[in-house]
């Protein structure tokens, strides 16, 4: 609601994101998704190696990258970001 309000209301392109992917970790150690637990694959903090979390990690990253670099967490075609794997 805050994001369509804020996009109509400015004229501006507003972005969010909903975390609801449950990690290994959360299914390894009977817990679900809490708060914050989005910034391990923001900054691709894993410590368990699974391809899923991997993957997931890389698209994140990725986007936060582009987000700060254009403004826009939707990469263009063909653009090449930094990524430590």
């Amino acid at each position: 609601m805050i994001a369509r309000s804020l996009s109509k209301n400015n004229g501006n392109a507003v972005y969010r994101y909903r975390f609801n992917a449950l990690p290994h970790s959360a299914v390894a150690f009977g817990k679900g998704i809490t708060t914050g637990l989005e910034m391990n694959y923001v900054f691709s903090n894993l410590v368990a190696d699974y391809p899923w979390d991997k993957a997931l990690a890389y698209e994140m990253t990725s986007a936060w990258i582009s987000f700060a670099h254009d403004l826009n967490p939707n990469r263009g075609e063909g653009t090449s970001y930094p990524f430590h794997s």
